[in-house]
């Protein structure tokens, strides 16, 4: 925490107390529980610019946790509207940023939080799979991630995460010791004014979504090989 340059702002409120102290926890499960490798950080880009990280590969519900570890800093994130009504997370998480999503339908007041926080400036954590996947494959990207990058000219930082799953997969009750890769690799900025995909088309950012999904693979399939 770096004291005013990160406050948030917006609603879901934002108290600071709570991230520290939820950080501490974090830090001291993933440096030592879990083991967690962070490599690319000097991807970053320097602040004054809208960040949107890609949560590449959606497998575990600790995804989002291994990537407020990788950061180290506050950040808005995207989950599903469920999980806010969880004891004790649900408020946890309502305090550190935390944007509920209804996966069911087109969620109005949640695109209009993401794309706020944007425009502050700030980093959204979203997966561009939008849940979880059930046996580890990588799923189709859904070009929602592309458009609301787009709308507030943001930044895209990819971070690809690696063995989360064998740590906790979809339905496990109780995580395992293991090692967690967080890779980020260089941000990208599409829809830059000039940009030949600045004002991209519906039909073109499912293409671009189809990109970064075989991009994404071929990443996965690095790592898989020891890369």
């Amino acid at each position: 925490m770096h004291g005013r340059a990160y406050t948030l702002a917006l609603e879901p409120p934002y108290n600071p107390r709570v991230y520290r102290g939820l950080m501490l926890v974090l830090n001291s499960l993933f440096n030592s529980y879990w083991r967690v490798k962070v490599t690319g950080k000097e991807h970053f880009p320097p602040p004054g610019r809208p960040v949107l990280v890609a949560l590449l590969h959606h497998t575990s519900s600790l995804d989002i946790f291994a990537m407020g570890v990788a950061v180290q800093r506050p950040m808005y994130f995207l989950t599903k509207r469920e999980t806010f009504s969880l004891p004790v997370l649900g408020p946890v998480f309502a305090r550190v940023g935390g944007i509920a999503a209804n996966r069911d339908k087109q969620d109005l007041p949640a695109i209009k939080q993401m794309l706020a926080g944007l425009q502050g400036n700030h980093w959204l954590a979203v997966a561009p799979e939008g849940t979880r996947s059930q046996d580890g494959r990588l799923q189709p990207f859904d070009p929602g991630f592309l458009w609301v990058a787009q709308k507030a000219r943001a930044l895209i930082l990819p971070a690809v995460l690696w063995g989360v799953d064998q740590r906790m997969a979809k339905g496990s009750r109780l995580p395992r010791p293991g090692n967690i890769q967080v890779r980020f690799h260089e941000a990208r900025d599409p829809f830059a004014p000039g940009a030949p995909d600045e004002k991209a088309s519906r039909a073109r950012l499912v293409e671009m979504a189809a990109e970064w999904q075989a991009w994404t693979q071929a990443q996965l399939d690095a790592m898989a090989g020891g890369a």
